[in-house]
């Protein structure tokens, strides 16, 4: 009666519980469909609005940025289709690629037959006693050609590799010739002469080690990786001291193997312990991924002395059944045992040997059984000895026991002290010496410290025996130039894969040149997303070329049909896959014909005005930050330009004559052609006529005062721009946000995310729209290709002005109008205009409204992406910019708060969209979580739509067995956005400082805040320098008030141009002080800064908390704003390449993010993903995003990545770390 009870109580919560559900799912459904009704703004709807501003822009476009001019030009050019298909290009490239891998093993091979004749004549040359590689002795190290050797740890007792004055003049001569080449080097091993493991790596100044060289010695010389299970004991005969010695063997063993090599772990006393429940760590032989590693080490610590009595049959017994189910071993398996071997009594040897001899005869592989024997100095190990000898040397006939064909005989290494533990792991692993590679092997690229290399090493043998391994580094983008800078026929792209599928180079991923640490290379499958790409892969993984055609269609209408061709061809000399792939989007590709250049050069000079060979012919003058001329628009040929990018980015110095060698033969029919693409002359024909048009609009127009410049850029890399000024040497146009953003919104005015502009304009927006292919009707669609994208660069109060001009209600004081883009940055709002930073989110500055949005299901949808760059899952919000009606808030919970009543609607023809919200209360209980010291996600183990948060990232889900990517449906992430240095060059240039001013803005003369608001160089100056509010605000340039505060430093660390104040207001002229009275300010002055620096430090320490949004003027920004990351120069230099002196008053700094993350370490996995989550408050500008990167002048590299700092960290040795002697014999050039 009792259980019927129960029973019907637990019945009745069920259906309570359900009910409830559906209630709740019910109201939430009429919540969605219920909206408080939408009312005039200031008798204007807001749909009303949101037209006028896109009508605004859409004229700007037209008419400023000369859009209409330059279509019709298009249209009137001659188009014809391509002269090669896919298949010809792929086979041009992968000659190309052929030809320089020949030069590049030419040069191994001539090494290689060096050393092997040197040691021939004289083996005793190659040794020499070496200094330590992080403590060189100055005598001994050639800072010429940075060639030397030194030993990297262990006992300097031992002989090393003598550099040899033969093979370090071959080795400097070689990389004279080969400019990629960006090191030689020479790995040997010492184990010739009887002694321990020695490498040769490469090493700087300072020291600069990694253990990429030791890997090549092994991966080079070993025909197939290791295999390897570590038995330990840590039974009651062990004592403390070999306890000690298990654990550091056992973790050096383990550090020796690398990520491709596989490993598995047990202990045994009475009984086997496992390291934990994972299936892939306890029972099979697994990739010693790091992960792995990890988790190995926490179980050798903890493993302590047991009580109880090694039954060494079972532990045996144990370890070759895990072996025997590994499934698929074909190659022979290490088993070593730790041990002090010391049986428990006299017959238990005989019982090991039987116990051992059964099992192997079920092994599917052969297995090599190695000991490692402990022993305690003076110690006497008669039994221990004779029974480890008779296990690793297979002797089971002294036991009366047939002996198993699948046990070979291994090592018995004695151990007696740490001193000799990196002996004794290289004398183990003699055991499993597999084959000698006798071909070149080519490694996945490595990042050396200043980009990524890849690496070519072969064998030396000497007698038949291996002497050593001779390399070189090669740099990637030497190999992948013609991937990286692919200019395909409408929409078409290339990739680079190895053989095995893993991407090297594809769109989705940064240049070769802005990568900033080593880098994740994953399967080809992650990048392209296709219908049935996996059959496509196997395609072209196993056929050496051809081609393959995917037919897409979508909603099952021929029309609608799009056809994506993959044409291939493998390469011969290295484990490379060439691919390009083309989409037709239904229509045959057409290329632009000849163009006809006008007869007289057009108002064009090449960008670097520091090489003008008449520079007295050009008024040259100051804007901003950037020596410029108003006489004519510059041009700029990006690498993409070249026959040979990589030979280009090499050679950053020109030559005046270079220089004019390439405006002769893009504007002469006889001028010689010095290695340009012979295509782009069409495009810069087509841009031709641009420039007068924008020089006409930038003098004349209304909105002239607000444009910084105009620019063209072509899929080909051309680049034009007025005023004419210089750009950065490495700049490549086609891969900056307003570039890529208006290809992902063709046909329509696409505005970026407010950026710091590094010509010196503060903050600005890009306004940027495309230019399609020509049409004879002048009729076109989104699916046509683009020929070109126009841009304007315009300050952020400009953005701002446009949305008061139309609404002037969004001055009230309960008003906030907003413009933002397709992700929910702002683009326009209150406190982007009065110098509180910029590049902030829906989220962070508007919460409340955004947790009501979030519930719109036809407004915006959180998405989620892959960066393996940085190894993160980003999650960001997709805005709908179609949207075609008005959305106000929602009636469910949030309708108690709504002292915030919003509406938004997108702007017509933009990536757009505008909302006004009313605001009638103080303060909010709601807010969306924003990480402060970091950008990860609050809770990585889910996503749900309507939860608020800022855009954040999680790490990728990495499986811990394979060390593999976990498969992700999400596509892959675009690459961060490209920082570059600054590009103001001169030699024969006037310093900037005396150049007058291209525009003379006298901003002094701009009286009113509306009259200043938007005016290039002008800023509304409002508060002191105390952040207390002046008497009389007043306009002025923006060095003098930058974001509107009185002697503020901007983020180009200059507070004027030179000289006192403005005296604008009467007020502000500084007041002299004597020396003594000075010199006493000064002290004071530093003493307080000491203090408030030390007090910032510890609040910042302590802020991990998480907080609520209160009222802007609560917070002071000055703690969180301007604030610059220090950037390492060093770091940028490259070998062959010499860095122009820009002219600038100061060096332009690093912009970067309040909110940015560190870039020197990244947390570790596993680690918690809530660290350092707090919601900002609205002066708290937390960033989420890298920031758009300048699109023309650029500041000093700035690594955008999403690496991550973590107060948890966990300590692990470096890969293969011998304490044995290490030489280094290297040549590099500074």
């Amino acid at each position: 009666m009792g259980g019927d009870m129960w029973t019907f109580v637990v019945l009745l919560l069920i259906v309570a519980f359900a009910f409830g559900n559906i209630s709740n799912m019910s109201m939430t459904m009429r919540y969605r469909n219920n909206e408080l009704p939408v009312e005039l703004l200031n008798g204007m709807h807001l749909s009303d609005l949101a037209k006028k501003i896109g009508s605004n822009l859409r004229q700007i476009s037209n008419e400023e940025m000369g859009l209409a001019t330059v279509q019709e030009t298009f249209d009137n050019l001659p188009y014809g289709p391509p002269s090669q298909d896919d298949s010809k290009r792929v086979s041009k490239m992968v000659e190309k690629a052929q030809y320089k891998l020949q030069r590049y093993t030419a040069v191994l091979n001539q090494s290689r037959a060096m050393i092997e004749a040197l040691f021939w004549s004289d083996s005793e040359m190659l040794y020499s006693t070496a200094f330590k590689c992080c403590v060189p002795e100055p005598d001994s190290v050639d800072h010429g050609t940075r060639s030397f050797s030194c030993i990297i740890a262990g006992s300097s007792e031992r002989r090393n590799l003598n550099q040899g004055p033969n093979l370090t003049e071959s080795f400097a001569k070689d990389l004279k010739l080969h400019p990629a080449i960006k090191s030689l080097f020479f790995v040997t091993s010492a184990d010739l002469k009887g002694q321990s493991f020695n490498t040769v790596v490469e090493n700087s100044s300072p020291c600069v080690y990694d253990t990429r060289h030791r890997d090549f010695f092994f991966d080079t010389n070993e025909a197939n990786s290791k295999k390897v299970l570590i038995l330990i004991d840590h039974g009651k005969s062990m004592s403390e001291n070999q306890m000690s010695l298990a654990r550091v063997l056992s973790k050096k063993i383990i550090n020796s193997l690398s990520p491709t090599e596989h490993v598995g772990l047990m202990a045994v006393a009475d009984e086997v312990t496992l390291p934990n429940d994972i299936l892939c760590y306890s029972t099979s032989l697994s990739l010693a991924t790091q992960q792995k590693k990890t988790a190995f080490f926490g179980f050798i610590d903890n493993l302590s002395k047991s009580n109880y009595t090694t039954d060494h049959s079972l532990g045996l017994k144990s370890a070759l059944e895990s072996i025997r189910t590994v499934s698929g071993v074909q190659d022979n398996v290490l088993l070593i045992y730790i041990t002090r071997g010391l049986p428990s009594t006299l017959e238990e040897s005989k019982v090991v040997m039987h116990t051992v001899g059964n099992i192997a005869k079920i092994m599917p592989s052969n297995v090599i059984i190695s000991a490692a024997a402990l022993v305690d100095d003076g110690k006497p190990m008669m039994l221990e000895k004779q029974f480890m000898q008779d296990l690793t040397s297979a002797n089971f006939l002294k036991y009366n026991l047939t002996a198993p064909r699948r046990v070979l005989p291994g090592v018995l290494q004695i151990v007696n002290s740490t001193t000799s533990i990196s002996f004794a792991v290289a004398n183990l692993f003699k055991a499993v010496d597999s084959d000698r590679k006798q071909e070149s092997s080519y490694s996945l690229p490595n990042w050396d410290g200043q980009g990524l290399v890849v690496s070519i090493t072969q064998s030396c043998f000497y007698i038949g025996k291996p002497l050593g391994v001779v390399g070189l580094d090669v740099q990637l983008s030497d190999l992948v130039e013609d991937v990286t800078y692919f200019t395909g026929f409408g929409f078409s792209y290339a990739f680079i894969i190895t053989k095995k599928g893993l991407t090297l180079m594809h769109p989705s991923l940064p240049r070769p040149n802005y990568v900033y640490d080593k880098p994740m290379f994953v399967d080809i499958e992650n990048y392209e997303r296709i219908p049935n790409f996996k059959e496509v892969r196997q395609k072209i993984l196993s056929q050496r070329n051809g081609s393959h055609t995917v037919v897409l269609r979508k909603n099952s209408r021929n029309y609608d049909r799009e056809q994506v061709r993959y044409s291939w061809q493998h390469m011969d000399l290295a484990p490379y896959i060439m691919v390009i792939v083309s989409n037709d989007k239904g229509k045959p590709l057409r290329i632009l014909q000849k163009v006809s250049m006008p007869w007289v050069q057009p108002n064009l000079v090449f960008h670097r005005l520091d090489l003008l060979l008449n520079p007295s012919k050009y008024n040259l003058c100051r804007h901003q930050r950037q020596i410029a001329t108003l006489d004519s628009g510059s041009i700029f040929l990006s690498p993409s330009c070249f026959q040979s990018p990589f030979e280009y980015s090499m050679n950053e110095d020109i030559p005046p004559l270079v220089a004019k060698s390439y405006m002769d033969f893009i504007f002469n029919e006889q001028g010689a052609n010095p290695g340009l693409k012979s295509t782009i002359k069409n495009d810069v024909g087509a841009l031709t006529k641009v420039i007068a048009h924008w020089k006409n609009m930038m003098q004349e127009s209304i909105y002239g005062k607000y444009i910084v410049r105009s620019f063209a850029a072509t899929p080909s890399g051309i680049f034009q721009m007025y005023p004419g000024s210089g750009l950065d040497h490495m700049y490549d146009p086609t891969r900056q946000p307003w570039y890529t953003r208006a290809l992902k919104f063709p046909g329509q005015v696409v505005l970026s995310t407010p950026y710091l502009d590094a010509g010196g304009a503060g903050y600005i927006v890009t306004i940027s729209h495309t230019v399609y292919e020509g049409q004879s009707a002048a009729l076109h669609s989104p699916l046509d290709t683009v020929a070109a994208v126009l841009g304007i660069d315009v300050t952020i109060g400009f953005i701002y002005k446009l949305l008061l001009q139309n609404a002037p209600f969004c001055k009230e004081a309960n008003i906030k109008c907003m413009l933002i883009d397709n992700e929910g940055y702002l683009l326009a709002h209150r406190h982007l205009a009065d110098g509180r930073g910029v590049h902030h989110h829906l989220t962070h500055k508007e919460p409340l409204v955004a947790n009501d949005m979030l519930f719109h299901e036809s407004l915006v949808t959180k998405l989620l992406c892959s960066s393996y760059s940085d190894q993160t899952r980003q999650r960001y919000y997709s805005f709908n910019t179609s949207l075609d009606k008005v959305l106000t808030n929602l009636q469910h919970s949030l309708a108690r708060e709504h002292c915030a009543r919003y509406q938004i609607t997108a702007v017509p023809g933009t990536n757009i969209l505008i909302s006004v919200v009313n605001t009638t209360c103080d303060s909010v209980s709601t807010f969306c979580p924003c990480g402060v010291t970091d950008r990860m996600c609050l809770n990585c183990m889910r996503m749900e739509q309507t939860e608020c948060e800022c855009p954040c990232e999680c790490n990728l889900s990495v499986d811990f067995c394979t060390g593999e990517l976990k498969k992700m449906s999400e596509m892959a992430c675009p690459p961060a956005p490209e920082v570059n240095k600054a590009s103001v060059h001169g030699a024969i240039v006037p310093e900037l400082s005396t150049l007058e001013p291209c525009f003379p803005r006298d901003c002094e003369y701009l009286n009113t805040y509306n009259d200043c608001l938007g005016v290039v160089d002008c800023e509304w100056c409002v508060m002191d320098i105390d952040e207390t509010p002046l008497k009389s605000p007043f306009c002025t340039i923006q060095s003098k008030c930058f974001n509107g505060m009185l002697g503020m430093l901007s983020p180009y660390r200059e507070n004027s141009m030179g000289g006192q104040l403005s005296d604008a207001s009467g007020q502000y002229r500084s007041t002299p002080f004597g020396s003594v009275a000075g010199a006493c300010t000064g002290i004071g002055f530093t003493i307080i800064m000491l203090i408030f620096f030390y007090t910032l430090t510890i609040q910042r320490q302590q802020s991990h908390a998480v907080m609520s949004s209160v009222p802007e003027t609560h917070v002071p920004m000055s703690t969180l704003d301007n604030e610059v990351e220090e950037w390492d120069r060093s770091s940028q230099s490259s070998r062959g390449s010499h860095k122009q002196q820009p002219i600038m008053l100061e060096e332009l700094p690093s912009v970067v993010s309040p909110y940015r993350v560190s870039t020197k370490y990244r947390r570790p996995t596993g680690a918690d993903s809530d660290h350092g989550y707090s919601t900002m408050t609205p002066h708290d500008d937390s960033e989420h995003t890298p920031p758009n990167a300048e699109p023309l002048l650029l500041a000093k590299p700035v690594r955008t990545s999403s690496n991550l700092s973590s107060p948890t960290t966990i300590e692990l040795l470096p890969l293969r770390q011998f304490q044995a002697p290490v030489t280094v014999h290297m040549v590099d050039t500074l």
